[in-house]
């Protein structure tokens, strides 16, 4: 299992028009953010954390089901935050 995040990092050939580059984590790497989660992560990071797709956490997070900290373009998600919205969903799917 892969995970790719939009990083917001954009090099010298996309700096005129808003293209961003991915961040690619390899299955040694998802495992080991499963295994030894930090506190606060990237958005790859925390899909990899939660078991999702970039995509779906974009879209939760969009939504508000999953919080988020903002720093200027940079998103960080924290473990604790993250571990609460997840037992509230698992709460109200129930």
């Amino acid at each position: 299992m892969r995970a790719v995040a939009d990083c917001g990092k954009m090099n010298a050939a996309d700096s005129g028009n808003n293209a961003r580059a991915a961040v690619v984590l390899s299955a040694e790497q998802i495992e080991n953010i499963r295994r030894n989660p930090p506190l606060n992560m990237s958005p790859a990071e925390a899909a990899a954390y939660i078991g999702v797709s970039i995509r779906k956490l974009r879209q939760d997070t969009k939504a508000r089901l999953l919080p988020v900290v903002r720093l200027g373009r940079r998103l960080i998600y924290r473990r604790d935050s993250l571990d609460e919205a997840i037992r509230r969903l698992e709460l109200r799917a129930v």
